[in-house]
């Protein structure tokens, strides 16, 4: 697969460019869990704010990394994707894209393990809400207005 290290913008191999493609469907996944909780996505905890990164939706695909590895190395592993389904070309900008044919066995494969990514994904906020929750409002009567700047914040009606 001429795969030998991680590359990306533009990935090289075929391996690196479903690797790719999947950590931002993963990243999407993860956001739509931040905003169903309520919290900020732009305001992470590992992944430091930068303008138009969705930072803590980050932290949270980080958790599901190594599920979507071995997912990508089953696929190629399995010949689920193959060489033929990539196209190949020094002239453009990118030097691998995966073809119609490949999107289409990809997608298949995708949608398969889509829910139980959704489902992780969920458990992981919510576990954190709840540890934020027991850590922040533990009966301290003192403490009136919390400041967790990744809670959106809603206007005051």
């Amino acid at each position: 697969m001429q795969f030998n290290s991680r590359n990306r913008r533009p990935p090289t191999d075929p391996v690196n460019v479903v690797l790719s493609l999947s950590y931002t469907l993963l990243q999407h996944i993860c956001q739509q869990a931040v905003y169903s909780i309520g919290f900020d996505p732009y305001h992470g905890v590992l992944h430091s704010p930068s303008y138009g990164r969705q930072s803590l939706a980050c932290d949270f695909t980080e958790l599901q990394r190594a599920s979507i590895d071995f997912w990508v190395w089953q696929l190629f592993e399995q010949n689920i994707l193959t060489l033929d389904d990539f196209g190949f070309s020094s002239a453009t900008g990118y030097p691998c894209k995966l073809l119609k044919s490949g999107r289409a066995k990809y997608y298949q494969a995708f949608a398969a393990i889509r829910a139980g990514l959704s489902k992780n994904a969920l458990n992981h906020v919510w576990i954190w809400q709840r540890r934020l929750n027991s850590y922040h409002f533990h009966k301290d009567l003192t403490v009136k207005e919390p400041n967790l700047s990744f809670i959106s914040q809603l206007p005051m009606t």
